[in-house]
Formats: structure tokens, sequence, C-alpha cells
């Protein structure tokens, strides 16, 4: 199953893509870097669902080439695993949502351009408009995307309550539901966890580190 409404930074990364991908024999990870071009950082919602898509895609999209590694273009070519790759990169944005979300949080909270009431509320504004302009895979549960959104208002009221974290502590909270999402069997991936979480964290760091010092010209 297709679906047209993809979140732009999604769009081409289906089933089709893949394919095109393999036929014109360009790498994966190449495709992923002309895929994503980073907008200039002036609105908090497409910041926001960009990042997200990045850091979901980025992170699943590594993982599988190091553990592939010779067998990743037979691997891509295979419709099965194409589909098992879409799959897990929906299963796993809720819990980047809440990376990425929390990250921008912590930003606007050192900025002290409103109160933390006021930047908690946009936040969970702008998360919930990313989220329900998407689809729900048919064995997804139906509360998929509610679900993801509830647990990512329950992250942001506990980290409101503390000094904002760095990027690395907040991976570690949710790593394990990307990782879990991973479209390889639990045994092959048994050892991995720390590898992975090292990569969402790296790739966080360096949304946080986009952040420094730049506005969003949107607002409360």
């Amino acid at each position: 199953m297709r679906f047209e409404c993809y979140p732009q930074k999604f769009a081409g990364s289906g089933v089709a893509a893949a394919q095109h991908v393999m036929s014109s024999k360009l790498s994966f990870l190449s495709s992923l870097m002309a895929w994503f071009s980073a907008p200039q950082v002036d609105e908090l919602r497409p910041f926001m669902e960009s990042r997200t898509a990045f850091l979901v895609q980025k992170s699943i999209a590594e993982y599988t080439q190091a553990r592939a590694n010779m067998l990743f273009s037979t691997l891509m070519s295979e419709k099965s695993f194409q589909m098992a790759m879409e799959k897990a990169r929906w299963q796993a944005f809720p819990a980047g949502l809440a990376m990425v979300a929390e990250v921008i949080f912590g930003q606007l909270r050192r900025d002290r351009q409103h109160s933390v009431e006021q930047d908690l509320h946009w936040v969970l504004r702008e998360a919930s408009t990313v989220v329900t302009q998407f689809p729900l895979l048919p064995d997804f549960k139906e509360d998929h995307w509610q679900q993801g959104l509830a647990t990512l208002e329950a992250d942001l009221a506990r980290s409101a309550l503390a000094d904002p974290r760095p990027a690395h502590a907040i991976v570690a909270k949710r790593a394990s539901e990307i990782f879990d999402a991973l479209p390889f069997h639990s045994a092959i991936r048994a050892h991995d966890f720390e590898m992975f979480q090292n990569t969402l964290a790296f790739h966080l760091t360096g949304i946080a580190a986009e952040l420094e010092g730049k506005s969003f010209k949107d607002g409360p």
C-alpha cells in the first residue's frame, strides 16, 4: 500500500522510489543526501517535521547499510524488505518526533523569549499539526499517532521540571523504540543497540547545533 500524504521529507522514499534508486545504480545513502535539503530555520513546524524525518530515515538507513554490508544492494532490491523499511520509518517516527521536539523545546527555554508554558504549548501544537497529516499503515494500531502525541506531551512536561537536557540524554529515553522498529530480526541486531543509540545521538546533536543562535519567526 502506498500513501500520497507522506511528509515532504519522506516523499519519494517508498517502494517505487527505492526501485528507482536500484535501477539507476545509486546508493541508498547517496539518494538520502539528495533527499535531505535543510530549509532555512524560520518556522517551527517545517523544521520539526524535516529534522524528524531526517533523524529517523538516516539512522535506519545507516544501520541497514552497516548490517547488510556487501549484500546491501541485494537486500534493497527485495520488495519485501523495501516494505519493511517503509514500515520501520513510520513506526519509529513518533519516537523521533519526541526527540526533536524536546531539543527544540530546550532551545526555546534557553532563549527565554516566552514563558515555559507558552513554549510547551507551541511545540505540542506544532507536533500535533505534523502528525495529523500522516497515514496509518494497515497493521498499525488505530491510536498510533494519538498515543505518540500523548507520550511526547508527557516527555516534554517532565523535561520542563528540570534544566534542558543535552541531545545524548534525550536519545537515551526513546532510542529503544526506534531500535525495535529496525527491519531485522532481534537475533541479528542483538548486540547493536549501543552502536545504534550512538548514531541517533550523533544526528540529534547535529540538529541541536542547528538551533543554537536561531529563532523562529512564528510563535506561541
